[in-house]
This record gives structure tokens, sequence and C-alpha cells, in this order.
């Protein structure tokens, strides 16, 4: 009998062993307290910490200008590279890395060819506390360079065009700007050049040319970075039909009585860098004296007729996908009112709008899309809009799978919202709907006025996953936020 009845299964619920789930969360929270205090303890508390950067690239301030103005150049340690070991609380160290930590050695001191010993700092990228992190020891304590003397000669410019354009096409007169080149370098490399060559095949050609211009006043207090972000604008109307830049010229108005001109060479500077990144070429420009800075480009580019990207080319069962997130208008804003959190939302702004969007166009030219649009002063749902009426369909936006910089949806509930995303909003009412379900915020950043935005692809239905995967490979983000029905009676932008 005891053994019969100790060897038989529980046949009561008092007998059957209990799930005690209380208990099991009690567990779950102790452990994701312990993690969470570990976390604390290991970035805020923890002792300081080395990280060791190398092949840092020594840069030379001067070299193109106070050594030049001597007619000096560098012959050799111009290419030095330095391994750096820095200590500091791991909270800056992870901000930290070859790309952002620079090493400058300052050329103003040589006034005479031979070989020198130069002294160099450290800079840091922004964000990092410099209070808080040194440099422990270093590779190389001064940088050593052999400086040569520096020869002037001007040569002729001779064009070879080879080849035959496409039937139906024709060249015109080759035009040569410059047609003499100054070059500057040691004596014995200029003794045997007698002229620069140029080569130009045109076989096949069937380009047309892309011209477009863009203008904006300053954002954010960065004269460098404001010279990217209007450059990346006015760059993306080239990149929005499928193009490539092929050459830009400056505008500019300053008011040279109020603010140094080393703020306009900075703007300047900033706007060549976007053009060199784009692989275009600056051609020149115009600038005025004018009460209020205003900076951009007039951009020439070239495209395949056969395969231009229209902003009236839409397709009913189109997916639309945005390439950049919204918001810029907002943080703009916050910025103006130095509200709290405008320090990152600067940060945020010109990490998004300095970013070109050619890889977009490279997607874009590499599906055969046939329409986009970038996104700039009317906000997505101006420029969708837009996009219906001219190829007469209608456009849905997904207002809950939009996407938007950090902070922005807080910054806007402040009422940081731009009068101009406003005014786009009254402007597009009488042709949008707005289901009642949708967000009344999200509805009205719909209508954010952007700057140098993202490009939105109209993709096939059956080639989302394409487009989102070719994207990704490049670096790129990609949002699904609507599609594109029939044309029919009443509004032709529905937000649901």
């Amino acid at each position: 009998m005891s053994e019969w009845m100790s060897d038989r299964e529980p046949n009561t619920e008092a007998e059957k062993p209990r799930f005690n789930r209380s208990k099991v969360v009690r567990i779950v929270i102790s452990i994701l307290v312990a993690i969470a205090m570990w976390l604390y303890v290991d970035l805020e508390r923890a002792p300081e910490r080395t990280m060791t950067i190398r092949d840092i690239p020594v840069e030379f301030s001067g070299e193109n200008t106070t050594l030049a103005d001597k007619n000096l150049m560098l012959l050799s340690g111009y290419d030095t590279t330095i391994d750096l070991k820095i200590r500091g609380p791991k909270r800056e160290l992870v901000k930290m890395n070859r790309d952002n930590v620079r090493v400058i050695a300052s050329t103003s001191s040589i006034d005479s060819v031979g070989v020198h010993q130069l002294d160099w700092t450290v800079s840091f990228p922004d964000g990092v506390v410099r209070t808080n992190v040194s440099v422990e020891k270093a590779s190389l304590s001064q940088i050593t360079v052999t400086v040569g003397e520096l020869y002037t000669k001007e040569v002729p410019v001779e064009c070879q065009v080879v080849g035959e354009v496409a039937e139906g096409y024709f060249t015109g007169d080759v035009v040569l700007d410059p047609e003499v080149l100054t070059l500057r370098a040691q004596r014995d490399d200029l003794l045997n050049v007698s002229c620069a060559k140029l080569t130009v095949d045109i076989s096949g050609a069937t380009r047309s040319v892309v011209q477009t211009v863009d203008v904006l006043s300053p954002l954010g207090n960065n004269p460098r970075l404001f010279g990217q972000v209007a450059a990346a604008n006015a760059l993306s109307d080239v990149y929005a039909v499928g193009g490539v830049p092929w050459s830009a010229m400056n505008i500019a108005a300053f008011p040279a009585q109020d603010v140094p001109l080393e703020v306009f060479a900075e703007i300047l500077a900033g706007g060549l860098e976007k053009i060199v990144e784009a692989g275009a070429v600056l051609a020149g420009g115009h600038t005025l004296e004018d009460a209020e800075i205003k900076y951009g480009l007039s951009v020439t580019g070239y495209v395949d007729p056969d395969a231009v990207a229209s902003n009236a080319g839409l397709r009913p069962g189109d997916a639309l996908v945005l390439t950049k997130p919204l918001g810029t208008g907002v943080l703009a804003t916050a910025i103006k009112a130095q509200w709290d959190g405008s320090g990152k939302a600067e940060a945020d702004l010109y990490r998004w709008a300095t970013h070109l969007n050619a890889n977009a166009a490279e997607v874009l030219r590499a599906m055969n899309l046939k329409a986009a649009t970038d996104i700039t002063g009317f906000g997505l749902g101006g420029h969708l809009l837009e996009m219906a009426r001219g190829s007469r369909v209608v456009v849905e936006i997904d207002t809950a799978s939009l996407p938007f910089i950090d902070n922005v949806e807080a910054f806007a509930s402040d009422g940081l919202i731009p009068a101009g995303s406003y005014a786009n909003r009254r402007h597009c009412s009488c042709r949008t709907f707005v289901s009642p379900d949708v967000d009344s915020l999200r509805a009205t950043l719909v209508f954010d006025a952007q700057t140098s935005g993202g490009l939105v692809l109209a993709v096939p239905q059956e080639r989302v996953e394409e487009a989102l995967e070719r994207l990704a490979a490049l670096g790129e983000p990609g949002w699904l936020v609507g599609h594109v029905l029939p044309l029919r009676d009443g509004p032709q932008l529905l937000l649901s």
C-alpha cells in the first residue's frame, strides 16, 4: 500500500505543483534592475579607461596658403600617420574613432627649404567633453617634413574628342574654360610639362542636361555646415530626376559690413566640400552684398533622356519609399528658440540635411524608376500632392509609418512648428482628406517644411523589397510611407 501511494500520479488540484507567477516576475524585475545598475556604473562611475586609435592621418594647416605664399611646398612627410593612446571615461571614448579624431600640424612657422620638426595638436569630435579626455601616449612627438621650393608654370589645355554620339544627337564646338592651367610643383617635375591634355569619349552619348538653382537662408549656428546644407539642398534637384551633378556655380549674398568675411569663407568652403563629394566641379559664381546671408548653387547635371524620373510619373499600384526621416523644419525652429535640447537638435539637423541623395539617385537609376521627387519646402504632403495632381492619381500616406528625426514630435507638441508648415497644410487642405483616427500632430508634421530632405521613390509594389535592399546595401535607410491609388472624385491626398 505504501509503495502504491508513493508512485501514483497526483489526482487532485491540491496535489499538483503550482506555478508561482509573482515570484517569476520578481526575479525578472530584479535581473533587469541589476543590468540597469551595471550599465550605469559602467558608463558613469567606472574609472577612466584607455583606447588606442591607430594610423590617424596628420593634417597640415597652412600647406596650401602659408607655404604657397612663400613659394614653398611639402616634399615629404605629408603622408604621415600617428597612433594615439587616449585616456578618459568610457562614455567619451565610445564617441571617438579614426575618422573623427584629427591630428593637426601647423606649417605657419616654416620659412625656408630643408627639414623641419613640427608640433601637433589633437582635435576631438563635437560632443566629447575635452576636459575629461587626454592623450596619454603618441607614436610621434613631432612631425618631420621636408620642404622644397615651389615653382609655377602656365601650360595650355588641349582637348581631344573621340567617338561618335548616338544617332539623332550632335556635338557643338568644344569650349575650354580655362584654356590655360597654372601648375605649381617642384622645378624638376615641371621641366618636361608642355601642355595639359584632356580626352573626352562621346561614343554613343545620349545625355541630356539638367539645370537647377536653389538658395537658402542660414540654418543653425555653424557657417561651414550651413554651406554644406545649402549645397546638398541644391544638388538634390538633380538627384531627384535620376541625374548626376556635373558642375555648380555659387550664388551668395552677404552683409560684408556686419559679419566677418571669415564666416563667408567658411560657408563657401562647406559648399565646395559637398560639390566635390558629389563628383562635380565648381565653375565660379556670383556674389552680392545684402542685409541677410543667403547661399545656394546653380547646378548643371546630366541624365539619360530615356531614364528621367518625373514628378508626374506615378502609376496606380506604386509604393512610395522615403529615404530620409522628416522634421528639419521643426528642428530649425527649436534651434532658433534655443529650446531645451536644441544642441542635439542642431547636430541631428546637420547630420541629415548635409547628407547627399546620391545613393538614392543611384537606386533610382539602377531600377529604372519613372517617378520621384525630393522633399523640401512644401513638405512631404505638399510634394506628394503635387505628384498626385501631375500624375492624375490619388496618393495615400500611412501616417503611422512616417519616420521622424529624434525629438521632432516632442518639439512639435511644444508648439515649435514653423509658420511655413502651417501654410503648407492650409494650401493643401482643400485637396486633402484626413482620416478621423489620424493623430492631429502627425497630420501637421506631414506638411513640415523640409530643408535638404530625402527622395520619395515610386516603386512598383512587387519590387519594394528590392528597392529597400538596394538602399541598405549602399548604407541608406528607406521607409515605406504610402501608396498610389487610381484617380477618383474627391481629394487627391489621403492621410490614413
